[in-house]
């Protein structure tokens, strides 16, 4: 189950990288481009770092940002995609549905005791 959880994040990740960069995004600022790529970093933690070193005390709270950033930014996207003026992107919204529960997996591993990592 770990090994299937730590691809699909990389892949959500990857895919996320790949449509942000298909854009010029030059008229953002640092931190609206580190907010709009927040679902990716928190994904690349999950499918990257080990869970034992998600769960150590230093870390938890930083991971813990991380993903819940990644969650309100979905959040909106999934409000711009349904209230879209043409025609509602429920795929996309649906995509965005599974980036937030891989990040609500996240953060459970962060939180999770240790004597039940695995």
């Amino acid at each position: 189950m770990n090994i299937f959880l730590r691809m699909a994040a990389l892949a959500f990740a990857g895919i996320i990288f790949l449509g942000y960069g298909w854009w010029n995004r030059d008229y953002l600022s640092f931190i609206e481009k580190i907010f709009m790529l927040s679902p990716a970093f928190g994904l690349i933690i999950i499918a990257v770092i080990p869970y034992k070193v998600l769960a150590l005390n230093k870390l938890r709270i930083l991971t813990t940002l991380i993903f819940l950033t990644g969650i309100v930014q979905s959040l909106q996207e999934i409000g711009n995609d349904i209230r879209s003026p043409i025609e509602p992107d429920v795929p996309a919204a649906i995509l965005r549905l599974v980036i937030i529960t891989i990040l609500g997996i996240g953060i459970y591993k962060a939180w999770k005791p240790k004597a039940e990592l695995n």
